[in-house]
């Protein structure tokens, strides 16, 4: 069925199956089609699975989070995946640094959070987007939305960068009375 699906989808021959809802990339599995031998564990997700392409290029240049209060970038994480695993979860050995996004990710990201002020017509309060690179394009794609997502890597941040994104936080959830 995982084969069918993804020849039908065009998913290529690794993909990533893993629950529909779920936390800490629990029961995720990269699963390479050619090979027939899946982990037998993999039947125990339920009730919903999603199944989804793999992207080499987040074993190899990583995956970068952008945390957002008041509809701007406070920072940016590049998460890198353990040499054994390909989940981005800290708990399997996940390295996760601060960085300094360019000019062209940054406008990336925007285009991301204009198009959610079209669709919604609010502007975001507080989210985290998740980005990886195309192999083919170099240009930064969306991998997960995170919305009210506890994990805003505030201990990457020396101790001014944690208040002023303390303060973009607070101000972003402040409720201005008219």
């Amino acid at each position: 069925m995982l084969a069918q699906l993804a020849k039908q989808h065009a998913l290529g021959d690794m993909i990533v199956v893993k629950p529909t809802y779920g936390t800490y990339d629990e029961h995720h599995f990269l699963v390479n089609l050619i090979d027939d031998e899946f982990d037998p564990s993999i039947k125990h997700i339920n009730p919903c699975i999603t199944v989804q392409k793999f992207m080499p290029n987040l074993k190899i240049e990583g995956e970068y989070s952008f945390i957002i209060y008041n509809n701007h970038i406070s920072h940016s994480v590049l998460k890198l995946p353990s040499s054994l695993a390909h989940s981005l979860h800290s708990i399997y050995g996940r390295i996760s640094q601060l960085v300094t996004p360019c000019d062209e990710d940054i406008l990336a990201v925007q285009k991301i959070l204009d198009s959610i002020l079209h669709l919604t017509g609010e502007k975001v309060h507080k989210c985290r987007i998740d980005m990886i690179r195309c192999e083919k394009t170099q240009k930064l794609l969306l991998f997960e939305l995170a919305l009210g997502d506890p994990i805003q890597y505030l201990h990457l941040l020396s101790d001014e960068q944690q208040k002023r994104a303390i303060n973009h936080f607070i101000d972003s959830t402040l409720i201005h009375l008219s």
